[in-house]
């Protein structure tokens, strides 16, 4: 008699952790595998609203791809302006070093291509350097990123102080636009 109760065992796991599964689920929202979004209608004076989304856009520039994964993006009644929040934002150059962003909220102008970052904006370059300001703005027309709001870029040596920015992606070149202030950590540069 114990022999038989001692093979069902196995089968009896499995239906639990199937049923596990399943329940977490169902709490979470299952969202699908391929793009992670859940469509929420807000009626026709604000458009859609999505949630959890990943929007890729192969089309910004010669060579520069761009991925914005949102925690919420609201679409306009026409589409042509998107808000979203609590943002990641990755620029990714075909050669060259990537640029990450993240922040609290941003805006995209689907006419003019254009985007539009506020607020605690942290960043990483591809090679190692983070930058932190409350705004960006990029431009496809020109694929340059742009702000005139204080920024702290910190390396492995330095840190630099300074108003406006100006990154060129298609040129790959940073230009500082005024008062500029560097640190040196001499106790790095000691090998």
């Amino acid at each position: 008699m114990k022999t038989t109760q001692i093979k069902y065992w196995p089968i009896l796991g499995i239906i639990i952790i199937v049923l596990i599964i399943g329940f977490f689920l169902t709490q979470k929202g299952y969202k699908g595998l391929e793009n992670g979004l859940s469509v929420l209608n807000i009626g026709s004076e604000e458009g859609q609203r999505l949630q959890d989304i990943r929007f890729i856009n192969d089309s910004s520039g010669e060579g520069l791809r761009w991925v914005l994964d949102a925690k919420e993006l609201k679409f306009s009644e026409d589409s042509q302006h998107i808000t979203f929040s609590n943002f990641r934002l990755k620029f990714e150059p075909e050669n060259g070093a990537s640029l990450e962003l993240s922040g609290k909220t941003g805006e995209i102008n689907r006419s003019s291509n254009e985007i539009n970052l506020t607020e605690n904006i942290q960043g990483l370059i591809g090679n190692g350097y983070t930058i932190n300001t409350e705004h960006i703005f990029y431009r496809q027309k020109d694929d340059c990123l742009t702000t005139d709001r204080p920024v702290k870029i910190t390396g492995p040596f330095f840190f630099f102080f300074f108003n406006g920015l100006n990154i060129d992606m298609g040129n790959k070149t940073l230009k500082i636009t005024s008062n500029a202030i560097t640190i040196i950590d001499r106790e790095a540069l000691i090998l």
